[in-house]
């Protein structure tokens, strides 16, 4: 069965449920209550050349890093948007 990565609207955080295609898409995020929104993942077939290869080559190890790249980037712009300082009107 494959593996289905999902990120939660709500708090940020990916998680990823084995699910047959046939299933419907998880809505809910069991940790928070917040929306699913599902992710596109890279096929996760390599071929290889060593156990150690494996872990830093595979696929979804490298979409986690450029997903969470991508969660860091919003979370430094959502910053900047709240931390801009109020203008004051002059009378």
């Amino acid at each position: 069965m494959p593996i289905y990565e999902y990120e939660c609207r709500k708090c940020g955080s990916t998680i990823e449920a084995i699910q047959k295609m046939s299933d419907p898409d998880l809505k809910k995020h069991a940790g928070c209550g917040g929306t699913l929104t599902k992710l596109l993942s890279i096929p996760a077939f390599q071929v290889s050349e060593g156990p150690s290869d494996i872990v830093s080559r595979h696929p979804s190890v490298q979409q986690q890093k450029e997903n969470q790249r991508k969660r860091s980037e919003a979370q430094k712009k959502a910053a900047k948007v709240l931390n801009v300082p109020k203008s004051r009107s002059s009378k």
